[in-house]
Order: structure tokens, then sequence, then C-alpha cells
């Protein structure tokens, strides 16, 4: 609000790095709301594999530079049925994502478990447990993962009872959420 002009410039530099990864992916914007995109991907590896990229390319953006230029999203990805209207996507698959969104730490990528069984193996990641997490009008929630870059080290996670995972506490606040669905050819990302 104090500088709307340096806002917009920094949004357009957003959206060019996550345009260009996406492209780069092979992935179809649905469309953006803001600094939010909705993208369709044709397997959940490329919505993965996407998903880190994005958040490598905004860490290689962020380097060196103040705090308040920086960028710093979330980024949530789940596979589900989803409704086609026109242009757009809507159903409980892109539901799902918009939850999975704020699970997410700041810089980091969520993913349901649906996402996570398809992908993994197959993009250079691993995938840390963070369990089932309430989501508003979502009766049965998916287990949701952490994405880790193979180069990256995932933290330990402390087991709870039976030899469940604890849940772990992301920030607060955050920009992205990602969602790949599967009703028709592809699947659907909202970052």
């Amino acid at each position: 609000g104090k500088n709307e002009a340096a806002m917009v410039a920094k949004l357009q530099i957003h959206n060019e790095i996550m345009r260009n990864q996406i492209v780069r992916n092979r992935g179809t914007v649905i469309k953006t709301i803001s600094d939010a995109f909705m993208v369709r991907f044709r397997s959940a590896e490329s919505a993965v594999q996407c998903a880190m990229d994005c958040q490598k390319a905004i860490g290689e953006y962020n380097k060196g530079k103040p705090d308040g230029d920086q960028f710093h999203i979330r980024i949530g990805v789940h596979m589900g049925e989803v409704i086609h209207t026109g242009t757009d996507v809507f159903g409980e698959g892109v539901n799902i994502a918009a939850r999975i969104e704020p699970k997410c730490d700041p810089d980091g990528v969520c993913v349901s478990d649906v996402i996570a069984n398809a992908a993994r193996n197959k993009v250079p990641a691993h995938f840390s447990s963070i369990g089932r997490q309430p989501m508003k009008n979502i009766a049965n929630p998916p287990e949701l993962f952490k994405v880790f870059a193979i180069e990256e080290t995932a933290p330990k996670v402390a087991k709870a009872g039976a030899g469940a995972p604890a849940p772990q506490k992301g920030a607060a606040g955050g920009k992205a959420a990602a969602s790949a669905g599967a009703a028709a050819p592809g699947g659907v990302f909202k970052i």
C-alpha cells in the first residue's frame, strides 16, 4: 500500500519467473489472480518438478536482495477430479490444492499423498509426511508431504505415538498453492 508502482513492478518479476518455469515444464496456465496461478499439467511429475523449479528460480532471484525485494511463496499440489467449464476449472481437486498451500512453509512445496505416490522416484526429490491436516469444507483431507529437492536436506521428523509422524507447523502468511487434477487429460497445478 505504500508504493503501488513498486508492488506492480515486483509482481511482474514474480509472474515472469513463474511463467518461465511453467512453460519450461510444459504446463498450461488456466488463470491467474493477483500472484496466484492455476496451471494444468499432463502428469504429477511435471507438476512437482515445476513447483521445485519455481522455488529454485525464486531462491536464485532472492540471493543478495534486501528483504523487501525478495519473494517467499508457498506451493501446494494435488491431483483429483475437476470440472472443466470453458476456460476454467472447478471442483474438489482445486479446493484441496488451495487448502494445501497454507500448510506449506514459505519457500516450500507441499503435496497430497496421491501426488507423492505418483511422483516418488520420478523426480529428484524426497517426500516427508506431515500427516493429515484439517481442511475447511474437506471431509476426508489427504495425507500431506513436504517436498525437498535431492540436494536439500530434509529435516528429521519427530515420531508421535504408534510411529506416526508428528504434524509440523508452517510459518504464517504465503502466496502459492498447487493442484494436479485428473478428470480430463492432464492435471491442474494451482500456484
